[in-house]
């Protein structure tokens, strides 16, 4: 297939639409209703436009004097503005609500005004129209959209086109003797990790504080609720979704273990392309493959594996484009990078922690004209090869532009409300004033030993990087060593080329270097086979969910304070169109009300209770209940945040039926 065909692909993916919005809400009839009879009182146009858990966002329109987007929450947490139980807030691009124009305060303090009359008809807010499984994704919808340029069809193209070109590339590998080698090294690589991943991995969430399962119904149901991330990842799994549509946590943990598995062969790949002999670069694929970290974060939400594929891919695709550049195939280097380039854009719409990453891109470029050979270059031989990096860095930022520009601004805008990056705030420099002289003879003596060089200039990039944000990941030692993963390929693939060449042929070493793959395997199994109490939690609730009968509701207290326990609510079966199966609640009045139209009611105690702030919580909420246990057990006492412990060695968690006084 020539070289065109993949450009016109590549440009089909770029000029795809943006995806038009439906304008219809997801809210039920009750919150409908309601919200009708607010905007016939109200002057500006008021109307629903997405409804969340105990959140309805309203969107105010003042007919030629703009519009203002409104949340109405219950119970009313830290909202802007209370109004009894209510809590309502304008979400403004401004941090100061007197700033925005007046009509827009008068509308906002006219909606207040109606609420406090109406404080009552607005308590069935919390039940939005919401199908728990559905075999495809609606789009976004228009007020909440982040700028969904691509779809899962643009995804599925993508990941068609990059499949042929791994294909195209094995095929043409299979010609001599040392490219069926490495293609027989990758394969294994691929399918060991794979067989790792599948086995040892733990098939749970791996988010810290319970927000797991917010990531797979973001994919599953509803990919608003990612709106302050970004659409990638609903992209990503919402297309592995609908190929298995009966267990949407199952599809993406199994999605996640393949993207986990794709990196070790990446690695290998990477360090080929990077000069490393097949046994060195070998080095560095063997140690993805065993990695301890990659191995727990394999088959779970965790957006961490398809970042480090991404990313890995792009960089492939950039060492390629950059060394056909200079054997004078310029088009088919254009049509690498570009395709590099989508891909660092899928990426970076997955999470902003992933925006590091992509930057490190075209040092990876860099790294190809770093040998001992380039630097007796001309000096406008050097001009030149800064120009390439910099053409690529500038392709990068621009299909970034193009795709994703919405996306990035808005994330970057609201970056704030989901990163504490206060502590250690100019950490590279500190480090190295306080560590200078260790860093530069590490720095020397890595210069001295590695062979070839070039995979010295992104591993540097990728250690001051580490040390200036990992601390903004300290939430448990298991989540900042998955970040750590995201910027391992060049520190993994610097120290294979510090391994000597003649070291490496040698046979014996290699079975040495074998045997301590496996010793540190072992070592680090305690790290792959523990469970925290949030992952058992969330198999007994799943386990416990499927058996429910069709239609029966949850409740549960899902957040105090900082502390926050999401359930499995995609394993509940709900007819179509059914309330939320899941309901927040914060007493047991709520509860007894929903108890006298919900023939099938059942209440969710979770860990959140088993500790200081959630015990009176919860004790609220089933004082004077008439609660049956259905199924209850005793989890060990294993927090996935620092800072969210447990008061007891262990943690009590069940599910109960709530039924009517006798």
């Amino acid at each position: 297939m020539p070289v065109f065909l993949v450009f016109l692909l590549s440009a089909f993916i770029c000029a795809l639409p943006e995806a038009r919005a439906q304008q219809q809400s997801n809210c039920s009839d009750d919150t409908l209703a309601w919200v009708a009879r607010a905007d016939a009182a109200h002057p500006a146009s008021v109307r629903a436009v997405q409804c969340f858990p105990a959140h309805v966002l309203l969107k105010l329109d003042m007919q030629g004097s703009g519009s203002l987007d409104v949340d109405v929450s219950h119970p009313a947490g830290q909202a802007f503005r209370r109004i009894g139980r209510l809590g309502v807030s304008p979400i403004l691009e401004i941090d100061d609500f007197r700033k925005i124009p007046a009509p827009q305060q008068e509308a906002f303090e006219t909606l207040c005004t109606w609420l406090a009359a109406h404080e009552n008809e607005v308590l069935q807010s919390q039940a939005p129209r919401i199908p728990v499984l559905r075999r495809r994704l609606d789009p976004i919808q228009e007020s909440v959209s982040i700028g969904n340029f691509w779809s899962s069809t643009a995804w599925a193209g993508l990941a068609f086109l990059l499949v042929w070109m791994a294909a195209r590339a094995a095929r043409k590998a299979m010609n001599t003797m040392a490219g069926r080698r490495d293609v027989i090294v990758l394969t294994i690589l691929f399918v060991v990790a794979l067989l790792l991943r599948l086995s040892l991995g733990p098939f749970g969430p791996h988010h810290v504080n319970g927000q797991g399962p917010q990531w797979i119904l973001a994919a599953s149901v509803d990919p608003a609720r990612l709106f302050g991330y970004g659409p990638g990842y609903a992209e990503i799994f919402s297309f592995i979704k609908t190929i298995f549509t009966t267990y949407p946590d199952t599809a993406i943990f199994v999605g996640n273990a393949f993207f986990s598995a794709l990196s070790a062969p990446l690695v290998f790949v990477l360090a080929r392309k990077l000069g490393l002999d097949a046994h060195r670069a070998l080095f560095a694929g063997a140690l993805t493959t065993v990695d301890a970290v990659a191995i727990r974060f394999g088959a779970t939400e965790a957006y961490f594996a398809p970042i480090m594929t991404l990313t890995l891919t792009a960089y492939v695709l950039f060492v390629s484009a950059a060394k056909r550049s200079r054997t004078n195939l310029r088009l088919e280097s254009l049509v690498l990078a570009t395709v590099g380039a989508l891909v660092c854009a899928q990426a970076a719409r997955i999470h902003p922690i992933a925006w590091g990453p992509v930057a490190l891109g075209p040092l990876f470029v860099m790294a190809t004209h770093v040998a001992p050979t380039n630097f007796r270059a001309s000096w406008n031989e050097w001009v030149r090869r800064g120009a390439r990096v910099a053409a690529l860095a500038v392709l990068v930022v621009l299909v970034l532009v193009v795709t994703s520009g919405k996306v990035i601004a808005s994330v970057a805008a609201g970056i704030h409300d989901h990163w504490d990056a206060r502590a250690g705030g100019n950490t590279v420099g500190l480090w190295l004033l306080e560590h200078a002289s260790i860093g530069l003879l590490l720095l020397a003596v890595a210069f001295v030993l590695a062979k070839p060089r070039g995979p010295l200039v992104p591993a540097v990039a990728s250690i001051l990087a580490l040390i200036a944000t990992r601390h903004a990941y300290g939430q448990s030692p298991i989540w900042i060593a998955s970040y750590d993963r995201l910027w391992s390929a060049a520190i993994v693939i610097a120290l294979a080329s510090m391994i000597p060449t003649s070291f490496a042929r040698v046979r014996h070493v290699w079975l040495l270097l074998g045997a301590a793959a496996i010793a540190a395997f072992a070592a680090s199994f305690s790290t792959i086979a523990e469970r925290t109490t949030e992952q058992l939690e969330h198999a007994f609730f799943r386990h416990a969910f499927a058996s429910l009968p069709n239609g029966c509701r949850v409740v549960h207290v899902p957040r105090v304070d900082r502390r926050i326990v999401l359930l499995p609510e995609y394993a509940i079966h709900s007819p179509e169109n059914a309330p939320l199966a899941v309901v927040a609640v914060s007493s047991a009045d709520e509860v007894r009300r929903l108890k006298r139209s919900e023939p099938c009611l059942r209440y969710a105690r979770t860990s959140i209770c088993t500790s200081t702030d959630g015990r009176p919580a919860c004790e609220a909420v089933e004082h004077g209940l008439h609660l049956v246990p259905i199924a209850e057990r005793d989890l060990p006492a294993k927090p996935s945040h620092v800072m969210s412990t447990y008061d007891r060695d262990v943690v009590n968690v069940g599910l109960f039926e709530v039924r009517s006084p006798e």
